[in-house]
């Protein structure tokens, strides 16, 4: 039965229940699009990158040294000295100025085949270039006394089966010296311009502390025959 300033309770319950439905979506909207946002996100990580850091060594820069007749690579702070008008046709490198400097020099074509040296470095001729075939030996006082050579200025010794000339009378020296199967401190090249033969002597002098051998090894392995 209808009363004048009621509703019937069925309006009321159909409006609760679609507020209810509103309140519902609106929920799930909200979580709709918070999850559709996270997942449309890209995933990025910056990372700064790690400063690096190249020590140059300065002193292992090199330049080539030339003349009419050969050339040959050594370290940059390194300069000739004059050639010698002796007996000897030489050409001379030091690595410095002063008295404790390391001194390399090429006997070109007249040997010194009685010079003795303290260590020997074993070289093979490779047309107008040599190869290294040993390493620098230890002094040879240590592999080649005998009872008949001691204070012998040039004694007879061998180094990775190659002869050459050991100085017994001064066994504090630090001579290093090439030799090769071609003879005692000789090595035959051949010029590649003119074919014309050489006859070549390597001797590495070092008066300081701390020689550094490795300079001698890398320049015998740059020379070049013009």
């Amino acid at each position: 039965m209808y009363r004048a300033g009621t509703r019937p309770k069925n309006k009321k319950r159909r409006r609760r229940i679609w507020l209810i439905i509103i309140l519902l979506l609106l929920i799930i909207s909200c979580f709709s699009y918070g999850a559709f946002k996270k997942a449309s996100t890209p995933k990025s990580e910056i990372k700064q990158a790690q400063a690096t850091y190249k020590k140059i060594d300065y002193s292992k820069k090199t330049q080539i040294f030339s003349n009419e007749i050969f050339e040959i690579e050594l370290p940059a702070t390194w300069h000739t000295l004059n050639q010698s008008s002796g007996s000897y046709k030489t050409y001379s490198y030091q690595s410095n100025s002063g008295s404790d400097g390391q001194i390399i020099q090429i006997f070109v074509d007249t040997i010194p085949v009685n010079f003795a040296v303290n260590k020997a470095l074993i070289i093979k001729s490779q047309g107008d270039k040599v190869s290294v075939e040993s390493p620098i030996s230890d002094n040879c006082t240590a592999y080649t006394k005998n009872s008949a050579n001691v204070g012998q200025y040039g004694a007879a010794a061998r180094w990775q089966g190659v002869d050459f000339l050991c100085d017994m009378a001064n066994t504090s020296r630090n001579v290093i010296g090439t030799s090769s199967v071609d003879g005692i401190n000789t090595v035959v090249l051949k010029s590649p311009s003119t074919g014309r033969q050489s006859k070549l002597f390597f001797t590495d002098t070092a008066n300081g502390i701390n020689p550094d051998y490795n300079t001698f090894v890398s320049a015998v392995n740059s020379f070049r025959m013009k």
